[in-house]
């Protein structure tokens, strides 16, 4: 095994794998792991040998450049944090009403107070999350204003979206990552309620793409 940092990646070595006996035989540990982290058969064989059960094979010339391969697939992990849409909705980027340019709302549960504020123009404005009769509405700091999101872009016939920065980020982690890890979830996660869209790998590239544009929107 070999661990740097928060990267962890399980090797065996061996030195010609010749016939199926062989094979399950040095494989046998890899495949008593129970965990998501890269697994790696090492060998002299001349011939590539296709990934099976979830193994890698590589020829051990190749490993010094496999392993120091900058951001390597095998080694872009995410793990979720069990994040909910409540961790991140409180401030929200929005356009501006008054000038079109880059504003946030945020609001305060605990007061029943939202507000909205623009650096560029100067424009405030406040609002309440209680209702006209007993009680309140706990909803996105955007909502409380009508307020179009900032951290917004259309994709083929969906909508990318993200409240904050924070948020943004988060997303940009779970979506490039190709080995995503996940414990304890509860059903409520912001990640298990994303669409479909989000999570399929053939949109990695166009929705990276799109968080880039996102992330230098002025």
């Amino acid at each position: 095994m070999s661990t740097k940092a928060d990267e962890k990646l399980y090797l065996q070595c061996a030195y010609l794998l010749i016939d199926e006996v062989t094979i399950k035989r040095e494989h046998a540990s890899l495949e008593a792991i129970n965990d998501n982290y890269p697994k790696i058969a090492v060998s002299l064989n001349d011939i590539v040998i296709p990934v099976n059960k979830g193994i890698i094979y590589i020829q051990a010339w190749k490993l010094q450049d496999f392993l120091n391969a900058k951001k390597h697939k095998l080694m872009n992990r995410f793990q979720d944090e069990n994040l909910t849409k409540y961790d991140f909705y409180k401030e929200v980027l929005i356009v501006c009403p008054n000038c079109a340019k880059k504003a946030t709302t945020i609001v305060d549960f605990e007061t029943c107070e939202a507000k909205l504020f623009c650096t560029h123009c100067n424009w405030i404005k406040k609002s309440t999350t209680k209702l006209q009769k007993d009680g309140s509405i706990h909803t996105a700091a955007h909502n409380y204003f009508n307020a179009e999101l900032w951290l917004i872009a259309s994709f083929k016939n969906d909508i990318f979206f993200a409240y904050n920065d924070k948020h943004l980020d988060y997303l940009e982690r779970y979506i490039s990552a190709t080995l995503r890890e996940h414990k304890d979830r509860t059903g409520f996660t912001i990640l298990e309620k994303l669409p479909k869209f989000y999570h399929e790998a053939k949109n990695r590239e166009a929705l990276l793409k799109i968080i880039s544009k996102l992330k230098n929107k002025h």
